[in-house]
């Protein structure tokens, strides 16, 4: 667990690593424990993923994907996200508030 932080102006309160938990993506253990961290239902949280095994995570945990995919990842199947963006830019934060 790391403390809060702010990245690119907006606050994480919270944040999971993979020492915190017992199995590594695409098990979903990382995001339960980070929700279940921040104290929220998984219908309340949004997965920013960017490789299958992360969409995968997301997915089996229950919360709704975004995927957008770096250079290594472009050509890998995402098509299990609820979303797929080209870049994280395109998407605003108020559309989940």
């Amino acid at each position: 667990m790391v403390p809060d932080v702010e990245i690119g102006g907006a606050e994480v309160r919270q944040a999971e690593c993979r020492d915190d938990v017992p199995r590594a993506k695409p098990a979903p253990d990382l995001y339960l424990a980070a929700v279940a961290a921040l104290g929220v239902n998984v219908d309340e949280a949004v997965a920013l993923e960017d490789s299958p095994n992360g969409v995968a995570a997301a997915k089996a945990a229950g919360l709704y994907c975004i995927a957008s995919p770096n250079d290594i990842t472009k050509l890998l199947d995402l098509s299990a996200a609820d979303r797929i963006v080209g870049s994280l830019a395109e998407v605003r934060l108020t559309e989940f508030l």
